[in-house]
């Protein structure tokens, strides 16, 4: 599903059920929370890397370096992640026009994978300095 708004732009979405097969599957994918550090302290998707929304394409900060990562394949498929899918959708834009060519948002976000019986994770992680 293409959620062209103003939020979103044209980023597609992809379902719970979806990302979970791939995730199954092994496919290497670059898995962004963008939610704010307690958020995803309470509950995250494993293997996710956090880079809050207003970090999103910043070469510096705490989150300079995760996002210095991800800059590296701009070809891998970018699955943005938030609460409920609206700030996804908006950091999906912001990556899509740094030249992201392959950039999803979780329909529904954490919420819906959580509500989907699919597992999250919770507790304190390793703070930048």
């Amino acid at each position: 599903m293409i959620f062209g708004n103003m939020f979103g732009g044209g980023v597609p979405e992809i379902l719970p059920g979806e990302l979970k097969q791939k995730l199954d599957a092994g496919e290497d994918l670059h898995l962004i929370d963008v939610r704010e550090l307690q958020e995803y302290e309470e509950a995250r998707i494993d293997n996710t890397v956090l880079v809050p929304q207003a970090a999103v394409g910043s070469s510096s900060g705490p989150y300079a370096q995760a996002m210095n990562d991800i800059l590296l394949d701009k070809e891998k498929e970018v699955i943005v992640i938030c609460r409920s899918g609206m700030r996804s959708l908006m950091a999906g834009q912001a990556l899509t026009q740094m030249g992201f060519s392959n950039v999803k948002s979780l329909k529904s976000g954490v919420i819906g994978w959580a509500n989907s019986g699919f597992p999250v994770s919770s507790g304190a992680i390793a703070r930048a300095v």
